[in-house]
């Protein structure tokens, strides 16, 4: 029984009709029971009168379904002929002609009758282990015997035909080699106890690993292996593919032979050994707008295999599947694909046939896609007492392991839908159709490529009318050259994609065009238009586009240097509707009106956008004439503001001429106190010359330092309320006396900044020095009498010391 994949409820129902159909009473087709009388006289004249048998009238089971595998008649010698198996009534019960199916012989004899006679039967061979104990149960079921194939499996010359005789549980296999006059026993047997050595559990399967033609059979070995291999007095069996064994062909008999190919677990067979070829047909469905694709699978009299497995790819969802019978089961394809395989064997494509009837119903158009036509093979072995399933493996073997070719199939138009490269597609469908046969001369190519140019100028000039003609056109010769230069699949991708071009077509097109300042075509930018949804308009890449809707107005939306501009309400029609960018020029001025380089210019559009560095003072960009927010960066700072350029595309930044002054306490400009800003990190602004230091700046709030004897302090200003920033010093005075209050002399002063600085010594009691006002530690010290004080100057400027 070849593993399916299916569901269990299929498969028994499935299964019960066969097996009556085939492997049941013969009494149908022997109605008279002529065939059963001569054929039990025959048996009791020459095995003996307690002889029961079954029989096979091999006319009514040729070229009919069977769950093993093929039945057929390849020589001619199974004609008139009749397959039985006799064997001994148990204790004497039941000499029924049809057999006793609850009787234990221990032995039988395997025959051909034919014309009233028996033509050739076996030596008495032993089928006691029919009923072997399996799982610690005894299965009382007599001889079953159905026959599993009738073909030249090792290809010289005569039929084989494969019985199977078996109990509930284990199946022995027997295999008669007929030349229409005598029969030889080909499988392996024991000559001692005449048991075959072809045993199995339930069911076997006829493999082709070496591509050779000639089968090997494979069978899922008995689990039970101390008592089962014992009981049938079997060789020990030490083979890495286990639970799986595969008997083969040694030139006289098949059976386990050391150079049998084993077949193991997750093992994929070669399925591509054949030559086949797919033929599609699409027509439109009477009661609807949809497309019927009816497909045949063809295998060539060369093939090694049947085609078992029919693959479609790149197939939508949006689709109804129709099988042709009931045997051919439809599935999934990993997630873009359909599958049809043969539930059967000989509903298969077998080679030299033709197998038709796939239908795919949809209203999507044609187009050009792959098939697989896969041979029968052991998808992937596994075995009653196992649950290995590996779909990813499968999908991947689909690919790799068949042969492929192309075919027609629905798939999704485009969407956006834009007619100008829909024309492209029926162009490159002529092509493809050439190159696969499907056009049979290039001459008719030409003529429809010719058409399709000519519709593609007609929609770029906006003549709607003259496009719907030229296509017009295509249909009226689609349907002349059907018979003669197009093949089945061409017609349909020529005829229903023109037609489904033809319903997108709107009654007229709205032309645009993009120009710069100079009336010079942008072809950088790109067009959409709302209808319903915001969709992309027919881009010429020439600064011009289509806009195919069948609304009487439509806002338009132009995007370039990723700023956009919309219209609203733009009515369809002839004129030609022109979106213009501006020259936007951004100037860097100093304080003087002066050039100024190099500012680094940037636009907001999304994001911060690079539009140009100043050269004399100035940037220049074309843009969509909307509003901007534009950016300059001067001096490691920047500066925002926000312009309509479509009132003005004159965009100016001004800095000013920013003054740091230092003054000592008395207002007198002193120096050099060194000047910095913060922007992102301190910047050198200069050093003050006559109290005084100038550097242009953008008119920002910035953070000033002033650096004068090694102390710095810092002020923050707006220079575009201000431009003067001012730095004054105070007079630091340093009081050193004793703990009685008088006046210390020639005591040591100084102060900290970033090392001990030098005020002086006292004198009077008293040091002074001026000091920019912030926070500083001070250091009295007289002989060994040494005070630290910290003090903000900008509190208190007298900082007094005691000293004991």
């Amino acid at each position: 029984m070849k593993i399916k994949i299916l569901l269990l409820s299929i498969f028994l129902y499935s299964f019960s009709i066969l097996t009556f159909s085939q492997f049941g009473p013969m009494s149908q087709f022997d109605p008279n029971g002529t065939i059963r009388n001569q054929l039990s006289l025959q048996i009791k004249q020459q095995l003996g009168p307690n002889y029961s048998f079954s029989y096979f009238i091999l006319d009514s089971m040729l070229y009919k379904f069977s769950i093993y595998g093929e039945l057929s008649d390849p020589y001619g010698t199974l004609k008139n002929k009749v397959l039985f198996i006799a064997y001994p009534a148990y204790n004497g019960d039941s000499t029924s002609d049809e057999g006793n199916y609850y009787t234990r012989p221990d032995s039988a004899v395997i025959g051909f009758f034919g014309n009233g006679a028996i033509l050739w039967r076996s030596q008495l061979i032993s089928i006691t282990n029919v009923d072997t104990n399996v799982f610690g149960q005894n299965y009382d079921y007599g001889p079953s015997a159905e026959i599993m194939t009738t073909a030249d499996i090792n290809l010289d010359g005569r039929v084989d035909i494969l019985l199977m005789v078996g109990g509930y549980y284990i199946t022995n296999l027997w295999i008669i080699s007929w030349d229409g006059m005598t029969g030889e026993i080909i499988n392996d047997f024991d000559p001692a106890n005449r048991t075959t050595k072809l045993i199995g559990v339930d069911y076997f399967d006829l493999i082709d690993p070496n591509g050779n033609g000639i089968k090997e059979i494979l069978t899922y070995w008995p689990p039970n292996e101390d008592t089962t291999v014992d009981a049938f007095k079997y060789p020990q069996v030490n083979i890495s593919t286990l639970p799986y064994v595969s008997f083969g062909w040694n030139g006289s008999k098949y059976g386990l032979w050391n150079n049998t190919v084993q077949v193991g677990l997750n093992q994929f067979l070669p399925a591509n050994r054949l030559s086949g070829s797919v033929n599609c047909i699409v027509n439109k469905d009477a009661n609807d707008d949809s497309l019927i694709y009816s497909y045949s699978v063809s295998s060539q009299s060369t093939s090694h295999q049947r085609i078992e497995e029919f693959y479609l790819e790149d197939m939508s969802k949006e689709i109804k599947i129709f099988s042709p019978e009931e045997w051919w089961v439809i599935s999934g394809f990993d997630s873009t694909g359909i599958r049809w395989n043969s539930f059967w064997p000989q509903i298969s494509v077998h080679p030299g046939t033709t197998e038709s009837g796939f239908l795919v119903k949809s209203l999507m158009v044609p187009s050009i896609i792959q098939y697989h036509l896969r041979g029968e093979t052991v998808r992937i072995a596994y075995g009653p007492d196992l649950n290995i399933f590996n779909y990813s493996k499968i999908v991947q073997d689909i690919r790799t392991n068949s042969i492929t070719g192309y075919s027609t199939a629905p798939v999704n138009p485009p969407s956006p839908f834009v007619p100008l490269n829909f024309l492209d597609t029926l162009l490159n469908f002529d092509q493809q159709s050439l190159n696969l046969g499907w056009i049979k001369n290039q001459l008719t190519v030409n003529k429809y490529n010719t058409y399709f140019d000519t519709a593609i100028s007609q929609l770029q000039q906006n003549n709607i009318a003259g496009a719907r003609n030229t296509l017009n056109n295509v249909l009226n010769n689609v349907n002349l050259d059907s018979s003669s230069n197009l093949t089945s699949e061409a017609y349909a991708l020529i005829r229903y994609n023109t037609e489904y071009l033809l319903t997108k077509l709107p009654n007229s097109c709205l032309a645009v065009k993009l120009v710069n300042s100079s009336n010079i075509n942008i072809t950088t930018g790109s067009l959409q238009y709302y209808d319903s949804t915001w969709q992309n308009a027919v881009n010429n890449n020439d600064g011009t586009f289509l806009v195919n809707t069948p609304r009487k107005k439509v806002n338009l939306k132009m995007t370039y240097a990723n700023c956009t501009q919309t219209l609203s309400n733009v009515p369809m029609g002839s004129d030609t509707v022109v979106f213009k960018t501006v020259n936007t020029s951004v100037q860097l001025l100093d304080s003087h009106g002066n050039p100024l380089d190099t500012g680094t210019v940037q636009f907001y559009s999304g994001g911060w956008l690079n539009f140009g560095t100043t050269v004399n003072g100035i940037a220049n960009m074309e843009l969509l004439p909307i509003t901007y927010k534009f950016r300059m960066t001067y001096a490691n700072v920047s500066i925002d503001t926000q312009q309509n350029i479509g009132i003005n595309p004159n965009v100016v930044f001004q800095t000013v001429n920013t003054v740091v002054q230092l003054k000592n306490s008395l207002g007198t400009p002193i120096d050099t106190g060194t000047v910095q800003y913060y922007a992102g990190a301190w910047r050198s602004f200069g050093t003050t010359a006559n109290g005084i230091v100038n550097k242009e700046l953008l008119p920002n709030s910035y953070k000033f330092r002033m650096t004068y004897d090694y102390v710095s302090e810092d002020t923050t200003q707006n220079i575009g309320i201000s431009n003067t920033v001012n730095f004054s010093t105070v007079l630091c005075t340093i009081s050193v006396k004793d703990s009685l209050g008088r006046a210390v002399n020639n005591a040591d002063t100084k102060y900290y900044a970033g090392a001990w600085r030098e005020i002086g010594l006292t004198s009077g009691g008293t040091a002074a020095k001026e000091l920019l006002p912030v926070s500083l530690q001070f250091r009295a010290k007289s002989g060994k009498t040494q005070q630290d004080i910290t003090q903000d100057l900008s509190v208190n400027n007298l900082v007094q010391f005691v000293l004991p």
